[in-house]
């Protein structure tokens, strides 16, 4: 295991505290689904592309820290996630089939993605 500096433990928390809000947005969202209360569900999930969207750009710095390990691709599998996302083009208007792909393609995706991305960022900012 590398040792990372603390500008790359920084780094790393900051990614792992993204990662648990985008989750909390997600549970948002599809709760939004469901209850009418939840207004704000089109802005939670703009602001999660966009986040999303953060943590591809971001890849390549952790590629560069995790160079040569056996998950350095795993950043890099964030592209996924946002691949996923494309199903919602044409479909953000149509509240059943954006709620069926959010809850079927593209949450199961980024969670999935996000517990392998725990496993390894967790062990490094733990202290």
């Amino acid at each position: 295991m590398n040792q990372l500096n603390e500008n790359q433990i920084t780094m790393s928390k900051n990614y792992l505290d993204l990662i648990n809000t985008i989750e909390e947005g997600f549970q948002y969202v599809i709760e939004s689904f469901q209850n009418l209360e939840r207004t704000e569900g089109n802005q939670v999930l703009s602001d999660i592309l966009v986040a999303l969207n953060t943590l591809g750009e971001s890849q390549f710095l952790f590629s560069k820290i995790f160079h040569g390990q056996h998950f350095d691709g795993l950043f890099g599998d964030i592209n996924v996630v946002i691949n996923k996302v494309l199903q919602l083009e044409g479909n953000l208007n149509n509240p059943e089939q954006k709620q069926e792909i959010i809850e079927t393609s593209i949450y199961p995706a980024f969670k999935n993605w996000k517990m392998e991305i725990q496993q390894v960022l967790t062990p490094y900012v733990q202290n």
